[in-house]
């Protein structure tokens, strides 16, 4: 009876190692295995980055839930398999030597969310676990940040901060400060109805509308685009673009100038800004020049003709020095 049981024993693991291994083998595109060779298919070594970032469940199945080999027996972190260098410091950084320093890392971790681009924080998790915590193959992120975030303690002030993150990286920053919670500011108020998609200024998290209401009115917006620079006020074009970015194509705000303005071009003004029209530009304070010349330098992308002659090099942009489209009059 016991050799029975041995046989059957025996032959019952045979089968768990076969469905193991035809787990592997199984053809399909996320794995990029081969069952005819038994390797991964051609190119799979510069293809499988894409695969990792989608799912990296694809490859633990082989290579391990730690990837440190599984029934692989092959490591990704190994220094090389075969000729081809692997991933000693970690996968998926572009360059290990240099990601530690914030200005890498840390922008493509606050940049609009994009796995093959290896950008936004929800890729970070992939890697650092849901809570950032870190696992098997990653440290927590707060080994180098401090604290218990998935970014610097100082995140309101200082070199580091999070104005220029990208909103789409909010359901991400829910996680931890969904209604204000864990940020020094008092959380918004109103709180959002329940079920309003997280947004960074919408009182799902920590803010508000930074702009009061009725914003939307040109005689509101636009007169406080065309005042005097002052980011404290909300006033200047300069101040617009800290979150439309620097040509108004939309930047941390995700909303292009143009949207509303009309024009092919982000303009942060309407088509239509010349005195003749409701909404112009002559009321436009003069220190707003040096965004104004972005676009309209020795009086290009303007129906007028150029200032003739143009201003001599190095003149500081103005509205009448002839560098943009006037001279004094």
């Amino acid at each position: 009876m016991s050799k029975i049981c041995e046989y059957v024993m025996s032959t019952a693991m045979d089968a768990m190692i076969i469905i193991a291994v035809t787990g592997c083998s199984k053809p399909n595109g996320k794995t990029g295995f081969d069952p005819s060779t038994g390797k991964h298919v051609v190119n799979w070594i510069t293809d499988h980055g894409p695969s990792f970032l989608s799912d990296q469940n694809t490859c633990s199945q082989c290579h391990g839930s730690d990837l440190q080999g599984g029934i692989s027996k092959v490591s990704c972190f190994s220094v090389s398999f075969n000729g081809t260098s692997c991933h000693p410091n970690g996968p998926g950084h572009p360059n290990p030597a240099a990601w530690a320093d914030p200005a890498q890392h840390g922008a493509s971790a606050k940049a609009s969310p994009n796995p093959a681009a290896m950008a936004g924080f929800a890729l970070c998790e992939i890697c650092h676990g849901a809570s950032f915590l870190g696992n098997a193959y990653s440290p927590a992120c707060d080994s180098c940040h401090g604290g218990t975030a998935p970014h610097p303690v100082s995140w309101i002030t200082g070199t580091y901060i999070h104005t220029n993150t990208n909103p789409g990286n909010a359901p991400v920053c829910a996680q931890c400060h969904l209604n204000g919670t864990n940020s020094p500011i008092a959380p918004p108020s109103p709180q959002a109805p329940v079920g309003t998609p997280v947004g960074c200024f919408n009182n799902t998290l920590c803010h508000a509308s930074i702009h009061p209401a009725g914003w939307s009115d040109p005689t509101s917006h636009g007169a406080a685009a065309k005042a005097a620079p002052n980011a404290a006020a909300i006033q200047g074009f300069s101040t617009c673009q800290n979150c439309h970015g620097n040509d108004f194509s939309g930047g941390t705000s995700m909303t292009a100038c143009n949207s509303c303005h009309g024009g092919t071009a982000p303009l942060p003004h309407p088509t239509a800004w010349l005195p003749d029209s409701t909404y112009h530009h002559k009321s436009t304070n003069g220190a707003n020049a040096a965004v104004c010349a972005l676009c309209h330098t020795n009086g290009a992308n303007s129906p007028i003709s150029p200032p003739s002659p143009p201003a001599p090099a190095g003149t500081a942009p103005g509205c009448l020095n002839g560098t943009l489209c006037h001279y004094n009059p």
